[in-house]
């Protein structure tokens, strides 16, 4: 009770772009919405309820810990880390209320200790949220994040209304005197709510949704002035539509307009904005924006599908668009300055044993003509899986577009890379040589070659190009009791950066041999142990290799019916320009079902 009082608590106390007399209202209308449920429950047949349980309560938990060591100055990772994370289910006539609670602590002066408490309690059409819960009401203006607040959503029949309020992004505050974090950036809360509401059954959708939110400049006590940061505020309005236009043909559009402020303190001027082409902000911008500066822009964003449905082939038409600059406070990232014609076809033949998507049109950035350079690129992709027998199996891809996000864990704004792909290709076959059941062997190959480009701005190797190749030829086996192994050649080429040589980077070049091996053990395998390892030559194209090495144990250990002891280490040791680097983890984990 004492955490659920902290979390409320700091809800109040760190204002929000709502009043406090509107979450008043808010919390009002929550518990009017239980009502009028509670009140549509007691109209109904008092009997349907004596096949429901009274109580019923699932879900897990888990504790864990983590010890990282590095033979290099530089701690990519927290030395120590530990926590627990608890996810009940409560159940009780008919009534469901999922909730969860992370804390992690993992000793760092880059991240720090945080608590995660959420629960989403549902009943048929109503649905509420409290505390922490990922919630996406539209696709370019309020999605994907973990919002720390209030809120619910109804959908009686064909009638959908939601809202939520709170933090929608935490705030990152680090140590800037810390030169081991140069590359960390400090980031004020934002908060916000957002509403949507609308139609919504299985063959139709029309909803809007409407998102306002800013940064809280009071939420960090300080920063570094180098970071130059800026109290950001954005409102912004999506769409959703989808309908059928009879048995086999149905749209789907979603769409984004949004008005972004980078400074709010920015020169109270009317803006020139690149999304307009060097327009004045609109005047019906103003109704919705009603403070624009200097630093305001309005962009816009679409996809809009025309989707054919055939018992063996479909058939997708799509037009997207999305501004230069497009973004919004409600989601992270989106890849932006694009336009997109695309015919995409796909089909199932031969009860399945052939399948296969496709993607065929072209792609073209630089919308604003405000660029040095402008690509007009034919984009093509492929998806095709082969399956004629039990024996044989052949998938093979190919897209040259498409965007790779990285982020570990999301409030490290430094590990965030952004890529955008031009050319990947990747082949998997496999061949079982027998397989009955009990025993089995196959060999196979693996191969995957990808070109890609960094464009997220503040990554410091933006506009640079990563070319890599991964191949690996593997045999399989599965033997008496239990026993399975692998063992394999592989062949890497890549260009990689290292955290702990971060201002340049290197194409590696690695070939060698791999192996993996788990076998149970103990009366009805409840200890199963494994073992894994590799050994390379490795090293910098066109230089002397040096070998590298690495090796991982686990074992899960099930000490009862529902309860299992999880333990792993590894370690990887090579060398770069006659730097050795050598990492090793250790990792353990308690897991609970109930």
């Amino acid at each position: 009770m004492n955490i659920i009082k902290f979390r409320m608590d700091h809800l109040y106390k760190n204002h929000c772009p709502i009043t406090k007399n509107a979450i008043w209202v808010t919390v009002f209308f929550t518990f009017l919405l239980f009502s009028v449920s509670i009140v549509s429950v007691s109209a109904q047949d008092i009997s349907k309820f004596k096949t429901e349980k009274k109580f019923e309560l699932r879900g897990a938990a888990s504790l864990f810990g983590s010890y990282y060591s590095t033979s290099d100055s530089i701690n990519i990772m927290a030395p120590y880390a530990y926590g627990i994370s608890i996810s009940p289910v409560i159940k009780s006539f008919g009534f469901s209320m999922p909730f969860n609670f992370t804390y992690a602590n993992n000793k760092s002066n880059i991240t720090y200790p945080f608590i995660r408490l959420g629960a989403a309690p549902s009943y048929k059409w109503l649905k509420v949220f409290l505390g922490n819960n990922t919630v996406s009401f539209s696709r370019f203006v309020f999605s994907g994040l973990n919002t720390n607040g209030i809120g619910a959503e109804i959908n009686p029949k064909w009638f959908y209304l939601g809202f939520i309020t709170g933090t929608v992004t935490r705030k990152i505050f680090i140590d800037s005197t810390s030169t081991s974090y140069n590359r960390a950036a400090p980031r004020f809360s934002t908060k916000g709510y957002a509403i949507k509401t609308g139609i919504k059954t299985k063959s139709t959708r029309l909803l809007f949704t409407y998102f306002s939110g800013k940064d809280d400049e009071t939420s960090l006590d300080y920063y570094n002035p180098k970071y130059n940061l800026k109290p950001r505020s954005n409102k912004a309005i999506g769409s959703e539509i989808f309908f059928r236009l009879g048995k086999h043909i149905s749209v789907l559009s979603h769409g984004g307009m949004s008005i972004f402020t980078r400074n709010q303190y920015a020169a109270n001027l009317d803006t020139l904005i690149k999304a307009s082409k060097g327009d004045e902000l609109p005047e019906w911008a103003k109704t919705i924006e009603k403070n624009p500066n200097a630093s305001t822009q309005l962009t816009f964003a679409f996809d809009n599908a025309l989707m054919f449905h055939f018992s063996a082939v479909d058939l997708v038409l799509r037009y997207k668009q999305i501004q230069p600059e497009y973004k919004s406070l409600g989601f992270r990232f989106e890849n932006s300055d694009l336009r997109q014609i695309s015919i995409e076809p796909s089909f199932r033949f031969w009860d399945n044993k052939l399948t296969g998507n496709f993607s065929i049109g072209f792609q073209k950035n630089n919308l604003s003509n405000k660029q040095a350079l402008q690509n007009n690129n034919q984009i093509y992709s492929a998806n095709i899986s082969f399956n004629p027998n039990a024996k044989l199996l052949i998938n093979f891809s190919f897209s040259n577009f498409g965007l790779i996000v990285k982020s570990s864990p999301t409030f490290i704004e430094d590990s965030i890379s952004i890529k955008n792909v031009n050319n990947n290709i990747n082949v998997n076959t496999q061949y079982f040589l027998h397989n009955d059941g009990s025993r089995s062997a196959s060999v196979g190959i693996n191969i995957n070659s990808q070109k890609t480009t960094e464009t997220y701005e503040n990554n410091p190797f933006n506009n640079s190009d990563f070319n890599s190749f991964y191949s690996n030829i593997f045999y399989n086996s599965t033997i008496s009791k239990g026993l399975a192994y692998s063992i394999g050649l592989n062949y890497n080429k890549s260009k990689t950066h290292f955290v702990q040589l971060p201002d340049k980077l290197y194409d590696i070049q690695s070939y060698g041999v791999f192996s993996n091996m788990s076998k149970p053990f103990l009366k009805e395998e409840k200890l199963i142990l494994g073992l894994g390892g590799f050994i390379n030559l490795s090293g910098v194209v066109n230089t002397g290799k040096k070998i590298a090495h690495g090796m991982n144990v686990n074992a899960t250990h099930k000490l009862t019916e529902k309860l299992n002891l999880n333990l792993s280490y590894n370690y990887t040791q090579s060398n770069v320009e006659n730097r050795s680097l050598f990492q090793q983890y250790f990792i353990t984990n308690l897991a609970l079902t109930f």
